[in-house]
């Protein structure tokens, strides 16, 4: 269970979760008078409002998006239900350890460590330190990677952003085609009229729940999404351009943990503090660092 748990988000579980009980709620609050039944919670149901803003939202959705942006929306929206993989902590204290190596032996010795480092973003950036790239360079190239990413992102945020702002709009359609037919067939039954608008208002319905319980909710975690992963980037280019610059790793160190949230710069700096405490009780001589080998990510 706690495997599972470790690979999902949890709160895009847990607000996809509260949204639909707080509609099931409303909607047993409506048919609590009356014993709950399937006749009950047909009032709720209209198969032809659904499909039309199923259909027609998504249509008018694709108008505005190119096939290279929609093949990838499949495996980016079960990204949105996956836990985000990100850890600043640990991208740290790798960034340290090749800090300390290229100090002590020399910055061609870190290619030793870029088949145990996954992240094909700091595997290119540290390959073009070892390269000799010019600093000025390199981190024009990093920063032109990371614009290009949140470029890509953009559109597959746009495209759920676009989507939340037709559905709502489709379902106002729907329902005026629902009244237009109502009203074109009046007659003397009043039931059959009220129960005939009803069902026409349920297309508006469904626009609005899908766009705020789905879609835009969407877009806001891919975009929350987008903003972590540049933050890390961006932390990334920082390590790597001290790195090449020979800077201190525990100056290093301090410089990253500015990434941070506050409540996780003090955990980061404990565990600083803790092996400086252990260097201290060595022999009064320069002290460095001991090496540690970086090994692959779990």
């Amino acid at each position: 269970m706690k495997q599972i748990l470790k690979r999902v988000d949890l709160m895009t579980i847990i607000g996809l979760t509260l949204g639909t009980v707080g509609l099931l709620v409303e909607v047993y609050s409506k048919i609590g008078k009356e014993s709950v039944s399937i006749g009950a919670i047909s009032h709720f149901i209209n198969l032809p409002a659904f499909l039309l803003i199923a259909l027609s939202s998504l249509g008018a959705t694709l108008i505005g998006h190119s096939w290279e942006e929609v093949k990838h929306i499949p495996k980016l929206t079960l990204d949105i239900f996956k836990a985000e993989d990100l850890d600043p902590e640990k991208t740290i204290d790798l960034l340290a350890v090749l800090s300390e190596k290229a100090r002590r032996e020399g910055l061609l010795k870190l290619e030793d460590e870029l088949k145990g480092i996954h992240d094909v973003f700091l595997r290119t950036a540290l390959q073009l330190v070892i390269d000799g790239t010019d600093m000025e360079l390199l981190q024009q190239m990093m920063m032109t990677r990371i614009e290009s990413m949140k470029e890509r992102h953009k559109k597959t945020e746009a495209f759920y952003a676009d989507w939340g702002g037709f559905a709502p709009t489709i379902g106002i359609i729907g329902t005026v085609m629902g009244l237009v037919h109502v009203l074109g067939n009046l007659g003397g039954d009043m039931n059959a009229l009220g129960e005939g608008i009803a069902r026409a208002f349920l297309a508006t319905l469904y626009g609005i729940m899908s766009a705020n319980i789905i879609f835009l909710p969407f877009a806001g975690k891919l975009k929350l999404r987008t903003q972590e992963e540049v933050s890390l980037r961006e932390m990334m280019i920082e390590g790597i351009l001290s790195i090449q610059s020979g800077d201190n790793p525990r100056l290093l160190r301090e410089k990253l943990l500015t990434y941070l949230p506050p409540k996780q710069e003090p955990k980061a700096k404990v565990k600083g503090a803790a092996k400086g405490s252990k260097s201290k009780k060595k022999a009064a001589e320069p002290q460095v660092p001991e090496m540690s080998e970086v090994g692959s990510p779990k």
